[in-house]
């Protein structure tokens, strides 16, 4: 049998030979007969293992926060089942009773190990994407390249200054569809 390991490359074409009956073991008094020597097998292409990227939320919104405010509203890890897989772009919702000027921006931060919204975290994303028709589209400033080994992406809001109070405000990814994932 002929196995592929995933360090062949995509689009490669492996092929199994035996060249000669002196590649083959038999015990006496067998022997192997050398006609019909070489023989080859077919050429196949191997392709690109689609990989999956599993997505696991955690809400971190507040029960309540102050006008002006900086917070992480949802936490997000992802990890791939298999090889790598490299995320570009989030496309985030609101949710609430707030109008889309609440947040002043929307921002994606890569956490630096500690599973927490802290400073320490990296900022992955322009600091100037908004909330338009109740939605953000953000386009990360750099791909993400995801892995078996899942990391972990906060969503943060910069709540205005001036914001109704009583207002509601919370973020929700939809769907798949919303995460921009293709092969690096």
């Amino acid at each position: 049998a002929l196995l592929a390991s995933q360090a062949v490359m995509a689009q490669s074409t492996p092929m199994a030979q035996v060249t000669s009956q002196a590649n083959l073991t038999v015990t006496g008094p067998d022997t192997v007969a050398s006609t019909n020597f070489p023989v080859n097998s077919s050429n196949s292409t191997v392709l690109l293992q689609g990989d999956i990227v599993t997505v696991t939320p955690t809400d971190q919104a507040p029960g309540s926060v102050s006008q002006g405010a900086e917070y992480s509203a949802l936490r997000l890890s992802m990890v791939t089942n298999a090889n790598t897989a490299n995320w570009t772009a989030i496309n985030v919702s609101k949710t609430g009773t707030a109008p889309d000027a609440v947040a002043t921006t929307v921002k994606v931060y890569l956490d630096d190990g500690d599973n927490g919204y802290d400073a320490g975290d990296t900022l992955i994303s322009p600091a100037v994407t908004t909330f338009s028709g109740g939605s953000a589209a953000i386009t990360l400033t750099a791909a993400q390249t995801l892995t078996t080994s899942a990391k972990v992406y906060f969503i943060v809001l910069d709540l205005a200054p001036d914001v109704g109070a009583g207002n509601t405000v919370g973020v929700s990814v939809a769907s798949q569809g919303q995460l921009t994932v293709d092969t690096p």
